[in-house]
C-alpha cells in the first residue's frame, strides 16, 4: 500500500527500502514479489494459515520466521535461593519448566559477576544469563542477542546507508537501540529484517503480549521501513486502539486470509489508499484519522441493520463481515500450509499445534465468540495431511518437539513407556461434527502417526452424547481405542453458574461423560472456572466443594483451573458489567484492562479464596500430585475464613450480622472439609487399575 505514515515517522526513518512494487512479477522498480515477513516467538497459529493462503493465491513472497528474543523471562524471588553455585537445584529446573524452558537435572550455575550468574545445561546446548537487579531476576538467552555474525551484519547494513552513527557509538560498540533490538527479537531476526528488507512485516497480537509486541515494532523501525501489520484476538476485539496505541500502519481484524489477500492485491494499484475502505476488518489511518472498516456498531453487536434488515437489499445474516471477517468453508478447504514458508524454527515446542474448524454455537457469557457462531471446519483427510506434512518437518529437523510417556496414565501396557510428542487439534468443539471426528479416529488409527504422537481435543459435554443423553456409543469405542487426551470444557459442577455463564451443558451431562471416560481407563482433563464477578464467598466454598467431591473419585482426571472471569470486551459479561455501570474511568483506563483479571471487581474475600484455591488447583493437573492438591485447596480457603473470621472478632466497627456470616461461612466451609476428609477415604479405585 501506498504509505500514509506521518513526516515525524518519515524524518525517524532514515532507511527506506524500495516501496511496494507495481506488480507481482520481477520488475525493474520492485526487483520481485511483495516480500513478507510474519514473526512469531511461538507457534505462528493464524498467521500461518494467513501466510500460505497469501502464497496459494500468488500474491507474495512470504516468510514465517521465528523470533527468539534474546530475554527470557523473570524468575520469582524465591528462586534467588537456588542459584548457588554448582549442579543446579532441582526447585529452579522446575521453575523454569513451568515457563516452557525446560533444563536438564546436571546443568550446572556458574558465577560470572557481582549480580550475574550463567546457568550451563550441556545436554541441550543451552545457556542462561541471570541478572539480579534486586528487586527481580531478570533471565536472558545470550546466543540469541551476542554474535558476531549479528553485528558484522549490522555494520554492513550501516555502511552501505551511511548510518554508521545511528546504530554504533564512536568506540565501536551497539548503541542502546540496537542491543535494545537484540535483546527484543534476537539476532536471527534482525538479521533476516536486514536481508530480506520486506515490505510488510506481520505480528500477533493476545493478551498479555502488548508490550513484547510494541518492541518487536519498534525493532522492525528501526532496520527498515516495511509496513507493520497486527492481527490476532487482542487486534481482532481493539482493532483502533491497536492501530493507535502501537504506531502501527495497519491491523487486521477477525480471520485474515481473504482480508490480508485483497491488500496485497490492492496493493500496486495507483491510488490503493483510497481502497482501503474496500478491506473488511482492516483498521487504518487516512488523512490524519483512524478508520475501522465495519459497519457502525454500539459495541453490542447491534449496527444499522437492525433497524433496517434490507439495506442495499442483502438481509443481515448474509453480511457475515458487518461486525468482523470470517473465512468460509470453502477458502479453508483450499488453503494448505505451506511449510516451506518457515524458517529459523529451532526452538523445541511442547506440541505440535493444528486448527480442526473455526466458530462455536455456544452463547456463553464469558466468550468473546472472536470466530463467531458460524461453525467452519477441515475435513479429517485434511487434518490428517496437515500432521502429516509437520510431521515431515520433525522428521528432517526443521521443527523441534518434546517427546514424553504421554500414555503412563493408560491402562494399557502396549502403550505405556512410548516416549511421543503432542498432537493437538484446536477447535472449540471437535466432536460437534460426530462424523468428521469420527472419520478422523478411524485415519488416525491406521496412520503410523499413531505410535509417534498423542492427539488430543477440545469439546463440549453435549458434543459427546446422544438425543436420550447416553454417550455415543461409536465415539467411545473409538476414544477407548485411540488413547487421545480429552478435553471437556466442564467450567463447573455448580449448576448455579452453568446457568448463569449460558453453558449448553448441564451437569448430569457432565458426569454421564466423565464416567464414560473413566470406562476408557486413561487420562483425560477438564477446564474448570471457580468465579465469576457475582460469587460470593459462600458460592466460591460450593463450588470449590462440588468440584472436589467429584473429582475425587474419578482418578484419571486431570484439571485445569482458572480462579477469575476476565471481562472480555466483546463478551456477555463485559456488556453486563456496563449495563450495571462498572466501567468507571479510573476501572477502565486502557484497552487491556477488558484482557486482565480483575479480582478487585469483585468481593474481596470471594477473590482472595478464588486465588488461594487456583493456586492448589494448578497442581492437579499432575496425577500423582493431584489429590493433595484437591484436599490442600480446600484447607487453604479454610485458613482464610479462620483468619478472616479472628480479624472480624478483633474489630469493634464489625456488625453483628457481619460477625454472624463469616461464622455461617466457617461452619460451612467446615462441613465441605468434612465431606472431603470423608470422601478421599471410602476406597477409591488405584491410579494404576
Amino acid at each position: 500500500m501506498h504509505s500514509s505514515r506521518s513526516t515525524s515517522r518519515a524524518d525517524r526513518c532514515e532507511l527506506r527500502p524500495e516501496p511496494f512494487p507495481a506488480g507481482i512479477a520481477d520488475d525493474p522498480v520492485s526487483g520481485g514479489p511483495i516480500r513478507v515477513l510474519f514473526g512469531s516467538v511461538g507457534w505462528p497459529c493464524g498467521m500461518f494459515e494467513v501466510a500460505s493462503w497469501a502464497k496459494h493465491s500468488g500474491l507474495a513472497q512470504p516468510v514465517v520466521f521465528q523470533i527468539q528474543p534474546g530475554y527470557a523471562f523473570r524468575l520469582d524471588p524465591e528462586d534467588r535461593h537456588f542459584l548457588e553455585p554448582g549442579i543446579i537445584d532441582a526447585k529452579l529446573v522446575a521453575s523454569f519448566g513451568r515457563r516452557r524452558h525446560p533444563l536438564s537435572e546436571d546443568s550446572v550455575v556458574v558465577a560470572t559477576g557481582p549480580r550475574t550468574k550463567e546457568i550451563r545445561d550441556r545436554r541441550r546446548g543451552q545457556a542462561y544469563r541471570v541478572l539480579d537487579t534486586g528487586d527481580e531476576l531478570e533471565v536472558y538467552i545470550p546466543r540469541n542477542c551476542e554474535g558476531d555474525d549479528v553485528l558484522a551484519s549490522i555494520r554492513r547494513f550501516a555502511e552501505d546507508r551511511g548510518l554508521g552513527n545511528r546504530f554504533f557509538n564512536s568506540e565501536g560498540a551497539a548503541c542502546d537501540a540496537v542491543r535494545d533490538a537484540l535483546v527484543a527479537v534476537g539476532g536471527q531476526f534482525v538479521k533476516k529484517l536486514i536481508e530480506f528488507d520486506p515490505h510488510v512485516v506481520g505480528f500477533r497480537l493476545e493478551g498479555g503480549d502488548l508490550e513484547d509486541v510494541r518492541r518487536f515494532v519498534r525493532a522492525v523501525r528501526l532496520f527498515c521501513n516495511a509496513e507493520v501489520v497486527i492481527g490476532g484476538p487482542t487486534a481482532t476485539s481493539h482493532p483502533r486502539e491497536v492501530l493507535e496505541d502501537l504506531e502501527v500502519d495497519y491491523v487486521f481484524a477477525g480471520e485474515a486470509e481473504e482480508p490480508f489477500a485483497q491488500f496485497l492485491r490492492l496493493a500496486p494499484l495507483p491510488n490503493s489508499k483510497d481502497r482501503q475502505p474496500e478491506i473488511p476488518g482492516l483498521a487504518f489511518r487516512y488523512g490524519g484519522r483512524t478508520y475501522h472498516n465495519t459497519l457502525p456498531s454500539d459495541g453490542y453487536e447491534r449496527t444499522v441493520l437492525d433497524g433496517d434488515r434490507h439495506v442495499c437489499g442483502r438481509k443481515l445474516q448474509c453480511l457475515r463481515n458487518a461486525i468482523r471477517p470470517v473465512a468460509d468453508a470453502e477458502l479453508l478447504a483450499a488453503n494448505r500450509l505451506d511449510w516451506s514458508l518457515w524458517q529459523n524454527y529451532s526452538r523445541e515446542f511442547d506440541s505440535l499445534f493444528f486448527t480442526g474448524g473455526r466458530g462455536c454455537p455456544g452463547a456463553c457469557t464469558f466468550c468473546a465468540r472472536l470466530h463467531g457462531q458460524q461453525v467452519r471446519i477441515k475435513s479429517a483427510a485434511q487434518l490428517l495431511e496437515e500432521i502429516e506434512a509437520a510431521d515431515a518437518k520433525v522428521a528432517d529437523g526443521t521443527v523441534q518437539i518434546t517427546r514424553w510417556d504421554l500414555f503412563e496414565h493408560v491402562a494399557d501396557p502396549a502403550l505405556r513407556g512410548q516416549q511421543v510428542g503432542w498432537a493437538a487439534i484446536y477447535d472449540e468443539d471437535f466432536f460437534l461434527h460426530r462424523r468428521r471426528a469420527i472419520e478422523f479416529l478411524r485415519l488416525w488409527d491406521q496412520s503410523p502417526l499413531r505410535r509417534r504422537y498423542r492427539v488430543g481435543f477440545q469439546t463440549n459435554p453435549c458434543s459427546l452424547l446422544r438425543a436420550e443423553g447416553r454417550f455415543h456409543p461409536e465415539l467411545l469405542k473409538w476414544i477407548d481405542r485411540i488413547k487421545p487426551m480429552i478435553q471437556v470444557g466442564a467450567e463447573s459442577f455448580n449448576p448455579s453458574l452453568l446457568a448463569r455463564w449460558r453453558k449448553r451443558h448441564n451437569v448430569e451431562q457432565l458426569k454421564t461423560v466423565l464416567d464414560a471416560l473413566d470406562t476408557t481407563h486413561q487420562d483425560y482433563a477438564i477446564f474448570i472456572l471457580l468465579s465469576d464477578f457475582d460469587t460470593t464467598p459462600e458460592e466460591l466454598v460450593e463450588t470449590l466443594r462440588l468440584l472436589i467431591l467429584n473429582a475425587l473419585p474419578r482418578r484419571r482426571m486431570r484439571i485445569a483451573s482458572s480462579p477469575f472471569t476476565i471481562p472480555l470486551f466483546d463478551s456477555e459479561t463485559r456488556r453486563l458489567l456496563e449495563c450495571r455501570g462498572f466501567f468507571t474511568p479510573g476501572r477502565i483506563r486502557h484497552f487491556s484492562d477488558y484482557e486482565r483479571p480483575r479480582p478487585d471487581w469483585m468481593i474481596p474475600l470471594a477473590a482472595d479464596l478464588a486465588d488461594l484455591a487456583d493456586s492448589e488447583l494448578r497442581w492437579t493437573l499432575n496425577l500423582p500430585n493431584r489429590e493433595s492438591a484437591l484436599v490442600q485447596a480446600m484447607e487453604v480457603v479454610l485458613e482464610r475464613i479462620h483468619e478472616e473470621e479472628e480479624a472480624v472478632g478483633r474489630d469493634r466497627n464489625s456488625s453483628e450480622k457481619r460477625r454472624l456470616e463469616i461464622g455461617h461461612l466457617r461452619e460451612q466451609t467446615q462441613r465441605a472439609m468434612d465431606q472431603i476428609k470423608d470422601a478421599r477415604f471410602q476406597g477409591i479405585e488405584p491410579l494404576g487399575g
